[in-house]
């Protein structure tokens, strides 16, 4: 699907951040507990009059940065979160946000490594929806882990220019997109 500004809001609407034209901060593509894209790709048709750089982090590179100096946290990261249902086509109400719950990091023994799932505000309004509020050490993992994705040793960044794709392995890298305008 387009990648645009659509008008719409993903705070006040159950919708994915890629129709609006909010930063979307790092995550992985896919909110919902059984569909979890190995590889996502975006290529660009027009790019942003102003804005829309996008960032990749190794998730990985994270999740070893962490175990270095904050191993207590890492469990927390490794725990199952509920996640708000937003995908496209999926029925959204208080028993499927219920059973939408999977880990952030894990061992995928199927594909022999370790994954990574995450958008947080989409776990943080799920929980809030459940009733179910994350501790402070919960957030405090959390604001951890986006200190590190966000850390300029672990970015690339770049503005894609018309006809230019990024692909990226859904499971081991998170991606972001900076606010844009459209003319």
């Amino acid at each position: 699907f387009d990648v645009k500004d659509r008008g719409e809001d993903y705070k006040t609407s159950a919708v994915p951040v890629s129709m609006t034209r909010e930063a979307t901060s790092f995550h992985t593509d896919s909110s919902a507990r059984d569909v979890e894209p190995d590889h996502v790709g975006l290529l660009c048709l027009q790019p942003a009059v102003q804005g829309g750089e996008s960032l990749a982090t190794s998730a990985v590179s994270v999740h070893e940065e962490l175990r270095r100096v904050a191993p207590d946290v890492l469990p927390l990261l490794y725990k199952d979160y509920a996640r708000d249902v937003v995908t496209p086509g999926t029925e959204r109400n208080l028993d499927s946000i219920r059973a939408n719950r999977f880990p952030i990091f894990r061992f995928d023994a199927h594909h022999g490594a370790l994954t990574f799932r995450y958008m947080r505000y989409w776990i943080e309004r799920a929980h809030e929806l459940l009733g179910e509020p994350l501790t402070p050490a919960e957030t405090s993992a959390f604001d951890r882990l986006d200190a590190l994705l966000g850390d300029e040793r672990f970015v690339l960044s770049f503005t894609l220019q018309r006809g230019e794709m990024l692909w990226v392995n859904n499971r081991t890298i998170a991606h972001n997109r900076t606010a844009f305008a459209d003319d």
